[in-house]
C-alpha cells in the first residue's frame, strides 16, 4: 500500500517533456481567476480608483499565481499522473474555481469568506501530494517540510480571517504576513537542495501562463474593434484596438524571442527566476486592464495605466533573461531604454497610440538594428 501511494520523482533530463492535458485543464481554471481579477481592476480604473485598487489587485493576482506555481513546480518534479494524483489535482481545480468565483467580491470587500475555503482546498490537496512524495526515503525530509509548511500557512490564514475585520489595516498587514509565510516554504523545505524539476517543462509552463495574461490584452483590443459594428462606427475606438494588438504582439515577441535563464545548477537563480515572474505576469495583466480602459474610453489618456505596467514588464524581462546573455552593449540596454521610455510616456499622460509607436520602435530595434542570431552565449555565473 505504501509503495502504491508513493510518488516517484520524474527524470529532469527526460526528452520531449511537455505539458499534459491535466496541466492544461488546470490552466483553464487560472484563466478564469486572472480574468475576474483583471476585469475588477479595469472597472476600478474606469471609476477613477485605480491607485486605490492597485494593492488589492496585486494581492489577489499574486495569490492566484502562487496557487498555479505550487502545482506547476510539483508536477514538473513528481507529476506521475495516476488516478489518485488526478483526483487530487481535480480537488485543487475545484478549490481554485471556488476562489475565482469570488474574485470580484474579494476585490470590492477583501472579505475572504468562501474564498478561504477554496484556498484551503487547493493548498491541503497539494499538501497531500507532498505526503505521497514523503513515502520515498530520498525526498522524505523535503516533502514533510513542504506538507507541514503548507498546513501551518493555512492555519495562519484561518487565524487572520477570524481575528481581523476585512479591508482593515490589520487584515492587509496579516495578508502580507501570510503570503510571506507561503513564499518562504520552498526555500525552507528544500534547504538549498534542487528537486528533480524539468527545465524545459517549467519554461514551457511559464510561457503558457504568459500567453494567458497576454490574452487579457487581446481581449481588451477586441473591445476597440467592436466599435466598428456600431450603427456609426467609432474609428477612434478601433484605433485603440489596433494599438492594443501592437503592444501585446511586442510583449509576446520580446518575451519569447530567446530561451530563458532557468538554471538547474543554482537554487538561488532558480528561485529568483521563478519568483521574479510574479510581478512580470502581474504587469502584463495590468497592461490588459489598461488597454480595456482606453478601449472603452478612447478619448482619455492612457498615462500610468499603460506606462507603469509596460515599463515594469520590459525591465523585468531584461532582469530575468537578457542580462544573462552576452550581447552587444546597445542591445543589452535596449529593453532598459524602452522601459524608461514607457515610464516617461506614462508620466506625461501619453495616449495609447504613443505606447503603440514606442512598441514598434522597440520591436524594430530588436529585429533590424540589433539582431539576436549570434547572441547565443550565456553569461557564466560563478
Amino acid at each position: 500500500m505504501r509503495r502504491r501511494l508513493a510518488l516517484a520523482a520524474r527524470d529532469p533530463a527526460e526528452a520531449h517533456r511537455a505539458s499534459t492535458p491535466l496541466e492544461l485543464l488546470f490552466d483553464l481554471v487560472i484563466v478564469i481567476a486572472i480574468a475576474a481579477v483583471t476585469a475588477a481592476f479595469h472597472h476600478a480604473l474606469a471609476e477613477g480608483h485605480g491607485a486605490e485598487a492597485l494593492p488589492r489587485f496585486l494581492l489577489l493576482f499574486v495569490t492566484i499565481w502562487w496557487a498555479w506555481t505550487g502545482v506547476s513546480w510539483f508536477a514538473s518534479a513528481f507529476g506521475q499522473e495516476d488516478a489518485l494524483y488526478k483526483l487530487l489535482v481535480g480537488a485543487i481545480m475545484t478549490g481554485a474555481l471556488i476562489f475565482a468565483a469570488g474574485a470580484g467580491s474579494f476585490f470590492t470587500t477583501m472579505d475572504l469568506s468562501w474564498g478561504l475555503l477554496g484556498w484551503s482546498v487547493m493548498r491541503l490537496a497539494l499538501a497531500i501530494l507532498w505526503l505521497r512524495v514523503a513515502q520515498q526515503a530520498e525526498y522524505r525530509t523535503v516533502a514533510l517540510r513542504f506538507a507541514g509548511g503548507i498546513i501551518a500557512a493555512q492555519a495562519a490564514w484561518f487565524v487572520l480571517y477570524f481575528s481581523t475585520v476585512p479591508a482593515s489595516g490589520a487584515a492587509f498587514a496579516g495578508t502580507l504576513l501570510c503570503l510571506a509565510i507561503e513564499f518562504a516554504i520552498p526555500a525552507w523545505a528544500q534547504g538549498g537542495r534542487l528537486l528533480p524539476w524539468h527545465r524545459a517543462h517549467l519554461t514551457e509552463r511559464y510561457g503558457l501562463l504568459m500567453l494567458i495574461v497576454l490574452g487579457e490584452g487581446l481581449l481588451a483590443a477586441s473591445l476597440g474593434f467592436r466599435a466598428l459594428y456600431d450603427t456609426a462606427p467609432d474609428f477612434a475606438a478601433a484605433a485603440t484596438g489596433l494599438a492594443g494588438v501592437i503592444i501585446v504582439f511586442t510583449l509576446w515577441w520580446v518575451y519569447f524571442d530567446r530561451d530563458h535563464d532557468l538554471d538547474r545548477q543554482s537554487p538561488l537563480r532558480a528561485f529568483l527566476w521563478g519568483y521574479g515572474h510574479a510581478p512580470l505576469f502581474a504587469a502584463v495583466a495590468l497592461v490588459g486592464a489598461g488597454l480595456a480602459f482606453v478601449a472603452e474610453h478612447p478619448g482619455r489618456a492612457a498615462g500610468w495605466a499603460l506606462g507603469g505596467p509596460l515599463a515594469t514588464a520590459f525591465a523585468l524581462i531584461w532582469a530575468l533573461r537578457d542580462r544573462a546573455f552576452i550581447m552587444s552593449r546597445v542591445r543589452t540596454l535596449l529593453l532598459s531604454i524602452a522601459a524608461l521610455a514607457f515610464a516617461l510616456a506614462g508620466a506625461v499622460s501619453a495616449g495609447v497610440l504613443t505606447f503603440a509607436a514606442l512598441s514598434v520602435l522597440l520591436l524594430a530595434g530588436r529585429i533590424f538594428l540589433f539582431p539576436s542570431q549570434t547572441d547565443n552565449q550565456e553569461v557564466t555565473h560563478d
